[in-house]
């Protein structure tokens, strides 16, 4: 594979940050609805945030989400990624944002948790423990992440080999997961394949401004499902 300009997700939302958060602050690549706002609602409504909730949202990027939710309930958002907070910063001042681990980071009695397409960017059995010991009783982890295929052919394989190089972006089995929710202490109240409902149009923009360009071996074959899992603690 070829060499690129980072060697993790760290460098890569450092690199990255300044001209994707400026121009996207809601960057993400699989878009429910046709804009950031429905994207949220469909959020706020599927993982039940109200008035009285305190959301963390972990991977924040442009802080497009922590800001909208600051306007009706308490959020905070976190990256690993120094550039990619002091841009979130810069985008919604008035927000609060921490340089911090997914794994570690303590927001003791939060309602929800989120995940973006962020946890495979971090060891998902010490996020689920770390999420699980910081929420509410009853609290919601809510998490919207690629995921593999079961039966991979070859080529979904090297496009997916070829997505963890270029993105530093680990995809799980989706068994794998549910399982380490429930030694975890969590239940899962639903699972949801939105791989044909997401809206690509926001990733095909900002992705020109991407350092390198990204062009999988095989570009007309699908090599990850799009799945949201909601999960309570008991």
């Amino acid at each position: 594979m070829d060499k690129l300009l980072w060697n993790n997700e760290i460098e890569f939302y450092d690199l990255h940050s300044e001209d994707l958060f400026s121009k996207f602050p809601f960057y993400h690549t699989a878009m429910i609805g046709d804009n950031e706002e429905e994207f949220l609602n469909y959020i706020i409504k599927t993982s039940k945030i109200d008035s009285n909730s305190i959301v963390v949202d972990l991977g924040c990027g442009g802080g497009y989400v922590v800001n909208s939710l600051n306007k009706f309930c308490k959020s905070i958002g976190i990256s690993t990624s120094k550039e990619c907070i002091k841009q979130a910063k810069i985008n919604y001042p008035d927000s609060k944002f921490e340089e911090a681990n997914m794994e570690t980071f303590s927001n003791k009695n939060s309602t929800h948790f989120l995940t973006l397409e962020s946890m495979g960017y971090a060891d998902v059995e010490k996020t689920f423990k770390n999420v699980y010991n910081n929420l509410q009783k009853n609290g919601i982890l809510y998490t919207k992440e690629w995921y593999k295929k079961f039966k991979e052919t070859k080529e979904q394989k090297d496009n997916r080999e070829h997505f963890e190089h270029y993105f530093k972006y680990i995809p799980n089995n989706v068994t794998d997961v549910v399982r380490i929710a429930y030694e975890s202490g969590f239940h899962l109240l639903s699972l949801n394949d939105l791989s044909d409902e997401f809206n690509a149009g926001m990733y095909l923009e900002c992705s020109k401004y991407h350092k390198v360009e990204y062009i999988p071996p095989y570009p007309e074959i699908s090599f990850v499902n799009s799945m949201e899992l909601l999960f309570i603690k008991k």
